[in-house]
């Protein structure tokens, strides 16, 4: 029976190249030709996965429509919440981090692909060769010439890198009048070389179905951002897509293995738990996609262990104050702390103007059950009217009538005498 998981290729993979290179391999098992190292590939480093930021799920196949719709509404609430606010370039740890990522995806791409074959390095060596040769003979060309001319002027060499790319820049700019690309253009969605990030909110490939990152730039809160997300849908009941479902904001993010794990719990988890402040409750939420090395047990254990021992803080699996939410993706771990989990539905968008509309139509129709009720008392106050008027008048009209029979009495009693 074949397996219900779909195995990817992955970026920067072609198996037409492995089949110049002769890396495919023979018939396997079941007949049919087996490509050396398939398997190896489902599992690709998350590197660009790092600092604070936000996980959003959404609907399969809506990967890059959702990200772009968050984004854009990140931004209209960072303009009313950041406004004029620098970003700043981001922490050491997450300098270090990306680096060792960067090592850790060099490995995986040898593992999977193999060292450089002999053919290529041949090529490589036979370039270099025809090179060497041609080299004397061009000098030979151009010895007379150099001797009656004298010693020619050496071109200059730049030597720094930073200047080499200083004189790219200004090709650049001058092919901007030609109809060329501009620096803005180029520059646009790039950090600056302090590694001070021009963009608030940048989009991660997570290469998995219905899941997004959306990393946030100092001095940016993702907490912050989520949660002025959620009270504005749960005010208005729009969504402001269709697509985005479920946020998870996290504070920081390692490697996934537990001594990792370990450091970034010991750093996260005391800020939110202040010995000097009330006791909460709380309850951990581990979520796995892609990753088989650490368990949800482990990851309970690692999470309340760093959880200070003072202020009588304790567990509750019901009702707790707040949620530890401990993301593992591939090779990633991001852990963050949120609040008021069941009042925004579990953090899903969705959700919380589904609750938000159904809140609004039940207000309405008790609005129109007041108004009903009350054109109906309207209703029936006017159809008692007359007889009210009438039991009011009868007495009075009683009276007058007395009055007159006794006026009529005493006239004709004056008459007669």
């Amino acid at each position: 029976m074949p397996s219900s998981k779909r195995k990817r290729a992955g970026p920067g993979l072609s198996f037409a190249e492995r089949d110049r290179q002769g890396q495919s391999s023979g018939p396997s098992n079941g007949g049919g030709g087996r490509r050396q190292g398939y398997n190896q590939v489902y599992r690709l480093p998350s590197k660009l996965i790092s600092g604070p930021g936000i996980f959003v799920t959404c609907v399969q196949g809506k990967e890059r429509k959702a990200a772009l719709q968050f984004i854009d509404h990140l931004n209209e609430i960072a303009d009313r919440l950041y406004p004029g606010v620098k970003l700043l370039p981001p922490l050491k740890h997450e300098v270090a981090k990306e680096a060792v990522d960067g090592e850790e995806e060099d490995l995986m791409d040898a593992m999977r692909n193999g060292p450089a074959t002999a053919t290529a390095a041949n090529e490589e060596a036979a370039k270099e060769e025809s090179t060497e040769d041609a080299a004397p003979t061009a000098v030979r060309e151009e010895e007379p010439a150099t001797a009656t001319a004298g010693p020619a002027k050496e071109a200059p060499v730049v030597d720094d890198i930073e200047a080499q790319i200083q004189a790219e820049l200004a090709e650049l700019r001058g092919d901007t009048s030609a109809g060329g690309p501009s620096k803005k253009a180029k520059t646009e969605h790039k950090d600056k070389d302090d590694g001070t990030p021009t963009q608030r909110f940048k989009k991660i490939e997570t290469d998995t179905e219905c899941l997004n990152f959306i990393s946030c730039a100092r001095p940016i809160d993702p907490y912050t951002m989520v949660y002025a997300v959620l009270e504005e849908v749960e005010r208005t009941g729009e969504p402001r897509s269709r697509f985005v479902q479920r946020l998870s904001p996290v504070t920081d993010t390692c490697s996934a293995h537990p001594t990792q794990v370990t450091q970034l719990a010991n750093r996260v988890i005391p800020t939110f738990f202040p010995p000097d402040g009330p006791a909460r409750s709380f309850k951990i939420d581990p979520r796995i996609r892609s990753h088989n090395t650490l368990t949800r047990d482990s990851l309970i254990q690692i999470i309340a262990a760093s959880i200070p021992r003072e202020g009588g803080h304790y567990a509750d699996l019901k009702k707790p104050d707040v949620w530890i939410i401990v993301e593992v993706h591939k090779n990633v771990c991001a852990i963050g702390v949120v609040r008021d989990y069941e009042r925004f539905k579990k953090l899903n968008v969705q959700s919380v103007a589904d609750a938000a509309n159904a809140k609004k139509a039940e207000a309405y129709e008790e609005h129109k059950d007041a108004a009903a009720q009350k054109q109906e008392q309207k209703q029936g106050d006017d159809a008692k009217q007359p007889e009210l008027q009438q039991e009011q008048e009868g007495p009075a009209v009683a009276a007058a009538a007395v009055t007159d029979a006794t006026a009529d009495g005493v006239q004709t009693t004056t008459t007669a005498s």
